[in-house]
């Protein structure tokens, strides 16, 4: 956000410029200075979702997840199809979790992927969870790439409960967030 702004604000100051001179040359940075305004907006939107108090502590994670994915497609105009085959209901550490890659995940998506469609996977299996966000985006060389907070976030809370985390993305092909929980005895 801090980006869009400070760009934002060279482009205003440009056309300011421009348009004592030449108020025809100053159009093209106004516009750009439009679309840049929209991009900030998003990223506040989204932040402030981010900001909310834990969703998933007052609503069961199928409910919070669609809500989630309701907002995504309302920001973005980008399609998830979802399926949820939970069997039982998750301890609040691991729903937890699972809501918070599912948030960053989508947030990546927003900002990066120039997707226009998103396959949500998340099944129960008698000892694992499985999760899978899969965009059509532009993908990215994971090995090549430094991952970003996001990435670092998502892999370190997996990582706590002992879990697996993978990306798999190709340049063109999209990317895939492939995680992978153990279920304890008993749930």
């Amino acid at each position: 956000m801090g980006h869009a702004l400070t760009t934002l604000n060279v482009q205003l100051q440009t056309a300011v410029k421009l348009w004592q001179h030449n108020p025809t040359e100053a159009k093209p940075f106004l516009e750009q200075a439009q679309r840049l305004g929209k991009v900030a907006m998003q990223e506040v939107r989204q932040s402030v979702h981010t900001l909310r108090a834990d969703v998933v502590d007052q609503e069961p994670l199928e409910q919070a997840l669609a809500s989630l994915v309701k907002e995504f497609e309302q920001s973005t105009g980008i399609h998830v199809a979802v399926h949820i085959g939970l069997q039982t209901i998750l301890p609040a550490q691991m729903a937890k979790t699972i809501y918070r890659v599912a948030q960053e995940a989508l947030t990546n998506i927003c900002k990066h992927a120039q997707a226009t469609a998103v396959q949500f996977d998340l099944i129960q299996t008698s000892d694992r969870l499985h999760l899978s966000i899969r965009d059509n985006g532009c993908g990215f060389q994971p090995q090549s790439k430094s991952a970003g907070y996001g990435l670092h976030g998502m892999q370190e809370r997996i990582a706590a409960l002992q879990g697996s985390f993978r990306v798999a993305s190709e340049p063109q092909a999209g990317c895939c967030i492939l995680v992978e929980l153990p279920l304890q005895e008993g749930l």
